[in-house]
């Protein structure tokens, strides 16, 4: 999995202009982390974005959303540039990370990752990569020149050992480059179904034989809303069970159970973390930094 656990709740105007709930916790950065594995921003970014009425000023909305995941920029010349916190963070993660990076280098040749030494200050537009103890493996989506980015890998929490590696390098570099979840697309059931019924609801309130679906106690079911679907999301190409960016089956499940199930036959949604790039992974990239003349085999 991806996540650290959602402590908390509340409505937002998405970067669709769509208002939807959003589960999300707060990092030790002070970040707000939504969707399962998603850096928002600050907190103050997110509550800038609680919707609160219908009437609120629309330009009000535009001018805080522009710099606050608004769409996926992509990154200036297709070069991701991004540095280690520390000596100790690069000895942590180096391993994988750079093979996952490579795995995105030798499968998109028109994208160029470049390091900055440890000892460089974030600045706007660097992704500062991390290992912070129980902070879950997320990472900003897409390229923006006016905040300092971050990727966080963690390796331990408290007295558990492990945490985020390769696959999950590739999956949040994914979202660096601009890629969201697949299983949130608009037109997910037509390939995957999720089950309400399946999922955890995470609390000690929970009737016996409730679910989370429809109405349930209040504190439950927080991690339901990771599946909510984005409207006005890019769903062009076909649904991609294959991408790296779709979550696996049992995301969130009760145990021994699934929260996204094949929709139709034929469809096998993954029950590991996808470890390699899909054709439309790829290409959706190429597509959105419009760098076919750098890939003509593309």
């Amino acid at each position: 999995m991806y996540t650290n656990e959602a402590t908390n709740t509340i409505a937002i105007k998405d970067e669709y202009g769509h208002i939807r709930e959003v589960a999300y916790w707060v990092n030790s950065d002070n970040e707000a982390v939504i969707d399962g594995d998603i850096i928002y921003g600050s907190v103050d970014d997110l509550m800038a974005n609680a919707h609160t009425t219908e009437g609120e000023d629309r330009n009000s909305f535009e001018r805080r959303s522009l710099s606050v995941f608004r769409g996926a920029k992509t990154w200036p010349r297709g070069m991701l540039v991004y540095k280690y916190k520390d000596e100790d963070t690069e000895h942590l993660l180096q391993h994988f990370v750079d093979e996952a990076i490579e795995t995105w280098r030798r499968s998109a040749p028109y994208l160029k990752f470049r390091r900055l030494s440890n000892s460089a200050e974030p600045k706007d537009g660097v992704v500062t990569i991390t290992a912070n103890p129980c902070g879950g493996c997320n990472a900003h989506v897409g390229y923006d020149g006016q905040r300092p980015l971050r990727m966080n890998l963690q390796q331990s929490c408290g007295a558990r050992r492990g945490g985020c590696h390769y696959a999950e390098a590739l999956h949040e570099i994914g979202h660096l480059l601009g890629l969201k979840h697949e299983h949130q697309r608009p037109d997910r059931e037509r390939t995957v179904h999720f089950k309400c019924e399946n999922l955890d609801p995470k609390c000690n309130n929970m009737p016996r034989g409730g679910t989370c679906c429809g109405s349930y106690p209040s504190g439950c079911c927080k991690h339901k809303f990771n599946f909510d679907i984005a409207y006005g999301m890019d769903s062009s190409g076909p649904y991609d069970i294959r991408s790296v960016m779709q979550y696996r089956a049992d995301s969130f499940a009760l145990p021994g159970r699934k929260t996204l199930v094949p929709a139709v036959r034929g469809v096998r949604v993954p029950t590991h973390n996808i470890d390699q790039l899909s054709y439309w992974d790829i290409r959706r990239i190429l597509l959105a930094t419009s760098s076919s003349h750098l890939c003509r085999s593309w």
